[in-house]
């Protein structure tokens, strides 16, 4: 098997990797660019991942708390309280999460343009779907700190997560 093969593999690994309760552990974020240089491709495929995890983490919350809403968990207000609230922060609670490096793939390509050589650069980086739910909790805690005790129980239904 050669070297791209492990790294390929790796990445599916992750991907479909589960923890005890059999939920999803990781999320893997594919990503690509082309810049004059290394560094810019590079750079930009991260910038692009961050963007996927911040969009990542809005459609999780959402998800949850209108499976939440429909059991009547929660109350409207709060459901539109905390979505609000995870629309308006999703790229800071995105910059608190961690992101790990899978593979960064270049290669070199000939801009039909000018002729000039660019880099092309294809990216897979993966993050910890719990500790992002978890990021993102307590943001929302954080942000709505002054809203009612009513909130914070409501959170603890829709996470359903063990610190």
């Amino acid at each position: 098997m050669g070297t791209v093969e492990i790294y390929i593999k790796e990445a599916v690994n992750k991907e479909f990797e589960t923890d005890e309760n059999n939920e999803t552990k990781n999320e893997v974020v594919y990503t690509s660019s082309v810049d004059p240089t290394y560094e810019g491709a590079v750079n930009a495929c991260r910038a692009a991942a961050r963007a996927a995890l911040a969009g990542n983490i809005q459609t999780n919350v959402a998800e949850l708390v209108k499976r939440s809403l429909n059991s009547e968990q929660v109350s409207m207000k709060s459901a539109e309280g905390i979505n609000q609230t995870i629309t308006a922060g999703k790229q800071l609670i995105a910059q608190k999460i961690s992101m790990e490096d899978i593979y960064v793939f270049y290669r070199e390509v000939k801009d039909e343009r000018d002729g000039k050589t660019l880099i092309e650069v294809e990216y897979a980086g993966c993050y910890n779907r719990k500790l992002a739910l978890l990021k993102a909790r307590e943001y929302i805690r954080e942000q709505m700190k002054d809203e009612a005790e009513e909130l914070h129980k409501d959170l603890d239904r829709i996470f359903k997560l063990d610190e």
